[in-house]
């Protein structure tokens, strides 16, 4: 997994998401979801300090704005009634 203004797609049982990353691999993780109706783009203000502390992964969850995409609307409907976790651990 590659860090430092990086980008990848990772395939799960619900679709591709988007994952967007920035930082040093060597520093601690931290998992960037963002809120209902926006993007990534909402914690870009904070990225050039957090980025310093932080290996960020910034993910573009499904059913929202971004380049996520689902296999199927029942799965996405199974996301949006509370799957999040599901999802996630996926």
């Amino acid at each position: 997994m590659e860090c430092g203004n990086g980008k990848f797609v990772y395939d799960t049982t619900y679709g591709k998401t988007h994952v967007i990353t920035w930082g040093s691999e060597a520093a601690p993780p931290y998992v960037l979801i963002h809120g209902m109706t926006v993007s990534p783009t909402m914690w870009f203000a904070n990225i050039p300090e957090w980025s310093q502390h932080f290996s960020l992964f910034a993910i573009v969850v499904m059913g929202d704005f971004g380049k996520s995409e689902y296999t199927s609307q029942s799965l996405l409907l199974n996301i949006l009634i509370g799957g999040y976790m599901e999802y996630l651990m996926d």
